[in-house]
């Protein structure tokens, strides 16, 4: 009976766990002329990303786009599709050399064979958004990653997948790869507090030195 009730038990756990993992997977958004049909199983778990050797975390959004130039995104167009949700403004296309919020982009490489990225960076730390794009079948696959801090000189590393779907309803082979990037909105600074107490203990030392100095003048 003991060992039912534990195989139970563990049959439960098991099922919560998964349950757990497939929540985790948000569905994408679509924009321009195409319906949610064309997504097919294209989910925010379909790009990882991994910073500083941190473990790999799934995507926070994504979405699906026939717009721009044959299909192909912009920065604007980024900011349109995850704003104000996950904070507001253009990306920056980012290359070797390209300077966002402080932190330098080194080095992006990319295998599509392997559907794997990496990148590596000097200066920081930072809070970024940072946006991996997908082009295939004259269509965008987009994955947003909000608000990754970023430590000074480090790399970051990640994995993508194409789930969604062509005009015949097949998955399209890859076409090309960009990499964006915007400040992140754990940038936006915050007044520091009003020390009262300390200004009052300090005040209040400045009266009595005060004082005290007036009664050795009187003396």
């Amino acid at each position: 009976m003991d060992r039912m009730k534990v195989s139970v038990s563990t049959l439960f756990a098991a099922v919560a766990l998964a349950a757990g993992g497939a929540a985790q997977a948000a569905a994408c958004s679509v924009s321009g002329t195409l319906t949610s049909a064309a997504l097919g199983t294209m989910s925010t778990a379909d790009a990882t990303l991994s910073l500083n050797g941190d473990a790999a975390t799934d995507s926070d959004a994504c979405n699906l786009s026939d717009e721009g130039s044959g299909g192909n995104t912009s920065g604007t167009l980024l900011g349109n599709y995850y704003s104000p949700t996950y904070g507001t403004g253009a990306f920056t296309e980012l290359t070797p050399g390209t300077v966002v919020n402080g932190i330098t982009f080194t080095s992006i490489t990319y295998d599509s064979t392997a559907g794997t990225w990496d990148f590596t960076w000097s200066g920081g730390p930072a809070s970024l958004d940072l946006a991996l794009a997908i082009h295939a079948a004259d269509r965008t696959g987009s994955f947003l990653f909000d608000d990754r801090g970023l430590v000074a000189d480090a790399s970051g590393s990640g994995t993508w997948e194409i789930h969604w779907l062509n005009n015949g309803n097949q998955t399209p082979g890859f076409s090309n790869f960009s990499f964006w990037a915007r400040t992140g909105s754990g940038d936006v600074p915050v007044p520091p507090p009003i020390p009262v107490p300390g200004t009052a203990l300090l005040l209040g030392l400045g009266l009595a030195a005060l004082g005290a100095r007036a009664r050795m003048g009187r003396s």
